[in-house]
């Protein structure tokens, strides 16, 4: 899932050095792990924040480098019993830069492409009603085992669109709901809904759907095609 590669025997403090674009380098202050999560206080140009990244061994001191994540806003962690003003969910981690570009979470030189690597933040008080016969974000990050392979309806705002990369257009879309730390669904579409707007998703959902470049998704919604799109008020 995420490409960790020895994070505990990295460096104690992130290189020196020009990092490319778009990666991070942060050095571990405070280690709390959960069953499935390790959370971190880090620090990174002085700047001090917390991140999350699957279950791992880390300890203070230890340096992590990374392209993708989601930023959760006041995120409630149920085994530790607190409330994270904001905590960023990591997606690949690395102990080094050169092991992070090695498995393409690094920069890509394609100006779109590279975009859709920003962190996604979460929206606030968004609610989107749920499509006639479809499913919430939630409900599909819930199970989705179950409708892997399956046609199904998402009503969402578009919160970001990449258009005609790899012969596709990209959006990341959102209804106000969310699984732990999903609350962003990816769609790819002949079709072109542009930010701000809401629209009903039709598509096929794929698991762990790699295409190459870095670009791997645990979940994602191919070949969509839009309706009823409205601006969202």
């Amino acid at each position: 899932m995420l490409l960790i590669s020895s994070l505990a025997s990295c460096d104690h403090t992130p290189a020196k050095k020009n990092l490319p674009a778009g990666v991070h380098g942060v050095e571990v202050i405070q280690v709390l792990n959960t069953t499935k999560y390790t959370y971190l206080r880090v620090s990174e140009d002085k700047t001090e924040y917390w991140m999350a990244i699957v279950r791992e061994d880390i300890k203070s001191g230890d340096s992590v480098y990374y392209s993708q994540a989601y930023d959760m806003k006041d995120f409630y962690s149920k085994e530790l019993d607190r409330t994270f003003p904001s905590v960023f969910f990591v997606q690949d981690p690395s102990g080094s830069p050169e092991r992070l570009a090695a498995t393409g979470g690094a920069h890509m030189p394609n100006a779109e492409t590279s975009s859709r690597r920003q962190p996604v933040t979460k929206m606030d008080n968004l609610k989107v009603e749920k499509a006639s016969g479809g499913i919430t974000i939630e409900e599909l990050y819930k199970n989705p085992e179950h409708f892997a392979g399956k046609k199904i309806k998402v009503r969402g705002l578009v919160g970001k669109l990449s258009k005609e990369i790899m012969k596709r257009n990209w959006m990341h879309v959102q209804d106000g709901t969310s699984n732990g730390a999903n609350f962003d669904l990816t769609v790819t579409s002949a079709d072109i809904v542009t930010e701000g707007n809401v629209a009903t998703f039709e598509g096929t959902i794929a698991l762990k759907k790699d295409f190459g470049s870095g670009y791997f998704y645990e979940v994602i919604m191919e070949e969509a095609v839009p309706s009823d799109v409205e601006r969202y008020e």
